[in-house]
């Protein structure tokens, strides 16, 4: 049951995030797509640094693994 109210309040907090940059910088849709989508992407990626950190793994073994 956490898992799922901390996703919801995820996405409430992305949703609250671009309609305070769209009331605050007046932005057209296609702007605040291309902001939600990159919020949501580095969401997503600082996420997957924190599950590797946390589980003890070197994310320069894992950088150096995906560069090889």
């Amino acid at each position: 049951m956490a898992g799922s109210r901390d996703a919801g309040s995820r996405l409430k907090t992305l949703a609250t995030l671009v309609s305070t940059i769209d009331h605050r910088f007046n932005m057209k849709d296609n702007y605040k797509l291309v902001t939600a989508f990159l919020v949501l992407n580095f969401s997503v990626v600082a996420l997957a640094i924190a599950g590797y950190q946390k589980s003890g793994m070197s994310l320069g073994a894992v950088l150096s693994h995906l560069t090889s």
